[in-house]
């Protein structure tokens, strides 16, 4: 692709800022690519139709039935499912499986041999996000991978998330997330348990996340804390991105009661004002699960 070191270079510089300031960095194997159309989902079969009339190779369009999170998968992607799987997030590899499950599987048995560690990862997340969904048969993609196939894939979601954890990347807390944790600590224990507060856990047997917080309520509830920056919202609406979604839904088919909260909005809050903030989010989201 020409102009593709130009821009991988551009990446790593920005990179480097991030890491500055205790931010992730892009993907590991970054994929430029450029999104030439979207429309709405609802024209996706007349779209499928003037595609197909032209016999080209497998095109693969995005599209979540889910009203839920329609607006999140509101593009129509075009591509080989090659181009798809390396390029696309993992709300999108959703929608598709949802849509044409086959071509997952055909790309993932016939493309096995040539997947790099980062294809690994993605179709991990795919798998348990399917299972969790329960479609199909509820069993994800076990019926395309092998046990073992499936355990490498684990390993190496695994493995991306302990070099991330700080104590092995050197990855410094944002300033942010610790102001949170340490109001977190003030809390009354007819709220949180005493020394029950985790910081940077990499939470339950499957790692499906790497969370910023977790303890114990008094009601003895598990709750998780995340404090979302800039780069867990898509520019320029402003919505969760597609794997802060995988995320709060991991956590959700976990019995975790997630709060999430903007680092804009803990900025915005007095510092008298934070610990009432935090009781009454808390609050909030513990009285939204006991909801029927």
């Amino acid at each position: 692709m020409a102009g593709k070191c130009q821009v991988l270079r551009m990446i790593r510089q920005v990179d480097a800022a991030f890491t500055l300031h205790g931010l992730p960095e892009f993907y590991e194997n970054p994929v430029p690519h450029v999104t030439l159309a979207w429309a709405p989902g609802d024209q996706a079969q007349v779209l499928q139709q003037w595609l197909d009339s032209f016999q080209h190779s497998p095109v693969a369009f995005a599209v979540q039935p889910d009203p839920e999170v329609h607006e999140e998968v509101r593009s129509l992607t075009a591509g080989t499912v090659n181009e798809y799987v390396n390029a696309a997030d993992t709300q999108q590899l959703l929608a598709l499986f949802q849509l044409r499950p086959g071509l997952i599987t055909e790309y993932i048995f016939g493309s096995w041999s040539s997947f790099t560690p980062y294809d690994m990862r993605l179709v991990y997340l795919v798998h348990m996000w399917l299972r969790d969904q329960k479609l199909g048969d509820g069993q994800g993609l076990a019926g395309s991978l092998s046990p073992q196939q499936l355990q490498q894939c684990q390993e190496h979601w695994k493995q991306l998330l302990q070099r991330r954890h700080p104590d092995t990347s050197g990855r410094q807390i944002s300033n942010v997330q610790s102001s949170v944790a340490a109001a977190v600590q003030q809390l009354p224990s007819s709220l949180v348990m005493p020394k029950s507060v985790r910081e940077e856990v990499l939470l339950h047997e499957d790692a499906m996340c790497l969370i910023d917080m977790v303890f114990t309520s008094a009601c003895g509830r598990q709750v998780v804390i995340e404090v979302d920056g800039p780069q867990h919202y898509r520019y320029p609406d402003q919505q969760p991105t597609g794997r802060v979604l995988y995320r709060n839904r991991a956590l959700a088919a976990r019995d975790y009661v997630l709060v999430v909260i903007r680092a804009s909005d803990w900025d915005k809050c007095l510092q008298e004002l934070r610990e009432q903030q935090l009781t009454d989010w808390i609050q909030q989201a513990l009285q939204q699960e006991q909801s029927p």
